[in-house]
């Protein structure tokens, strides 16, 4: 009878069992059913996915104007996702006073990947599985580029970017610090510093070199506003008569007749030395870049992922006429620096119609092993975003050189201005190294 008893228990607890376990499961399917059909699970879906964006990207707004989730692979594993309208909004935007109000904008976006798998992995049992991205398509994206002297409105976007303080918080205008060198970045290149111990005595050789190299920078400049306009071979030969007139000029041989030839020459060839000198101190007095650095130690290892195909469709560069805030004449005379930010306008965008990245491009190299030493499969995401940036430039200097050569003709002459004009102003009230948006 005891036997009769406890078996008939030991059936009636796991009866009860099942029928909770039922219960729960029929309530859990019920409740995911109905907050399908009401759409609130991709409404959370969208408003983590914005979140996370935003903690990637250094807290930087981001916002999706639609989302949409197909689950008709989901069985395979495989989700399908569909965005449009992202917009990635410029950080701090008042506080370093930033013309764009975004970044970056993507039309659409389709993007197939195991997230099913890999959030199920992560969930139950507390393991990070590789990131498996079958397809990514990209298109109708554009991205702004501003830069305001050393710092560009994407290093903003970097956790791992050491930048100086904003030049106008709380609402008016902070002590610009000085430009950050490249020995704060912990590079060991320098350029050589240039004496100036023999020429500096005579001030009229160095300010016929400050003028030779203004001209000689203005020269250049009208060559690149040339090329982008089209009108290249004919300005060409107008500003190489001029430029050479010049230099004739500066080394006396207006007449040959002249008894003082030679003196003449000399004070010549010592303008040119001196001129060399100008254009290195140009360079290394000017603001240098920036350059972003990863930490040292990082709290956790970047996740591994697999990428099967990029494709980006109807890509625009747009990019600032004049990126550096430049002094005008009244900075020489005593007066308040201009922005000439807000002067001028953007470039003509760089346009990039179709790119295909294919898996083979987005593979480790073969000296990479993995744990067992075997050829690795996986790579980090920092690499595979790496290697579409270099594609990417490779497309832009394959499909705009005359714009990608212009751009970066612009930002080296401004670069050189910029120091030019305040290496001059204590000796020379002359404006005409002052540069011009073209």
């Amino acid at each position: 009878m005891l036997q009769i008893f406890l078996s008939q228990g030991t059936i009636g607890l796991v009866d009860q069992a099942l029928i909770w376990v039922f219960r729960w499961m029929v309530t859990l399917i019920f409740s995911i059913s109905l907050c399908h059909y009401f759409g609130w699970i991709e409404r959370w879906i969208w408003w983590k996915l914005e979140d996370e964006a935003s903690k990637v990207l250094n807290r930087a707004k981001v916002t999706v104007g639609s989302f949409r989730l197909n689950f008709d692979e989901i069985l395979q594993g495989k989700l399908t996702i569909f965005v449009s309208n992202v917009i990635i909004h410029t950080p701090h935007r008042e506080e370093w006073g930033w013309e764009s109000p975004l970044v970056a904008r993507i039309g659409n976006a389709k993007v197939e990947c195991n997230a099913p798998i890999t959030i199920f992995h992560l969930v139950f049992f507390k393991q990070q599985l590789p990131i498996e991205l079958y397809t990514v398509i990209l298109a109708d994206v554009q991205v702004f580029v501003e830069r305001y002297e050393s710092v560009f409105n994407v290093y903003l976007m970097d956790p791992c970017c050491i930048l100086p303080p904003a030049p106008f918080e709380h609402g008016r205008e902070a002590t610009k610090p000085d430009s950050p060198r490249v020995d704060d970045m912990s590079v060991s290149e320098h350029l050589p510093t240039p004496s100036f111990a023999s020429d500096r005595g005579d001030d009229r050789h160095h300010e016929e070199a400050q003028k030779l190299v203004d001209e000689m920078l203005e020269s250049v400049e009208t060559l690149g506003r040339a090329a982008r306009q089209g009108t290249f071979s004919q300005t060409v030969r107008q500003q190489g008569l001029e430029l050479a007139d010049r230099i004739r000029e500066g080394l006396g041989k207006e007449s040959r007749s002249n008894a003082e030839t030679k003196q003449q020459l000399a004070d010549g060839v010592s303008v040119l030395r001196t001129a060399g000198k100008v254009a290195v101190n140009c360079l290394q007095s000017a603001p240098q870049l920036i350059v972003p650095e990863r930490l040292a130690s990082a709290s956790k290892p970047p996740p591994l992922c697999r990428v099967g195909r990029i494709v980006l469709k109807d890509i625009r560069l747009f990019t600032r006429n004049n990126w550096i805030q430049l002094q005008d004449e009244d900075t020489a005379t005593g007066g308040t620096p201009s922005n000439s930010n807000n002067k001028v306008g953007w470039n003509k965008p760089i346009f990039i119609e179709n790119m295909i990245v294919r898996a083979s491009e987005m593979c480790p190299p073969m000296s990479r092993k993995d744990k067992d030493e075997l050829p690795a499969v996986y790579q980090t995401i920092d690499k595979v975003i790496e290697i579409v940036w270099r594609r990417l430039l490779t497309e832009i200097a394959k499909s705009n050189t005359g714009k990608l050569f212009s751009t970066a003709l612009f930002e080296v002459l401004d670069l050189m201005k910029t120091s030019a004009i305040g290496n001059s102003a204590p000796t020379s009230t002359s404006t005409d190294a002052t540069p011009k948006a073209g």
